[in-house]
């Protein structure tokens, strides 16, 4: 665990440590994993470690997001949550819309209930780890409000998975989510990523939510070569 201030070369220690591992052969290229959590930080590390070991050895280390390397294993192995291997990513105005249809299927109990406080709602839940048979009820210290939303959540969280599922779609929370869970759930398949990332890197670790925790520290049972990088402030 690296704790550090912005600007003080965070990621720098992420790079060269890549570097370092692929120079004395402690890691070849595939052996390794490196996170973060955007598309355009993903890239300027990918560039950065070009520039220490040459492009080519560059492309061969899985370096991105999360999510990306959490697309990457559910293409391969979501047949396993009963889903199709050509799922598609719901978009945030897609999950919209199927939030919408969700509560329309309740006789007019929830008119006037923004769709974007449940989806709020759902993604927190989703990043905590709780899927619809987890949930149970709001907590008494919420608001009347916040407890009006809560009376209906589990009944609107489940549709609206249902009607991904049907859609064979998931939304970007479910990337997540799904990866931990097959990883739960298949420890066989677990194993095999397990045994192939012989090293693991974050950088941004403060981002890390509950379910990304998780992932990480299944992944780097085997070998325990976790590395992360962040600014505790």
């Amino acid at each position: 665990l690296i704790l550090a201030g912005a600007g003080s070369g965070k990621t720098r220690v992420i790079t060269t440590r890549i570097a370092h591992l692929l120079k004395e052969r402690l890691a070849g290229p595939s052996e390794i994993l490196a996170v973060t959590f955007t598309n355009k930080a993903a890239e300027e590390m990918r560039e950065r470690v070009g520039q220490l070991v040459g492009s080519k050895l560059a492309k061969e280390i899985a370096l991105s997001t999360f999510h990306s390397f959490c697309v990457r294993v559910l293409r391969e192995e979501i047949v396993h949550l009963g889903y199709r291997r050509n799922f598609t990513i719901s978009t945030e105005s897609d999950a919209r819309t199927l939030l919408r249809r969700s509560l329309d299927d309740f006789d007019g109990h929830k008119d006037g209930f923004d769709a974007g406080i449940y989806l709020q709602e759902i993604g927190a839940m989703k990043s905590s780890g709780v899927e619809p048979e987890k949930y149970r009820k709001a907590k008494a210290n919420e608001s009347a409000a916040k407890q009006e939303y809560g009376k209906w959540l589990l009944d609107v969280y489940e549709r609206y998975q249902s009607a991904l599922r049907a859609a064979n779609s998931v939304d970007f929370d479910d990337l997540l989510l799904l990866t931990l869970r097959l990883w739960r759930e298949r420890p066989r398949i677990l194993a095999r990523y397990q045994q192939q990332f012989k090293y693991v890197m974050v950088d941004e670790y403060q981002d890390t939510n509950r379910v990304q925790y998780g992932m990480l520290i299944a992944l780097a049972e085997k070998h325990r070569n976790l590395c992360v990088v962040g600014d505790d402030d």
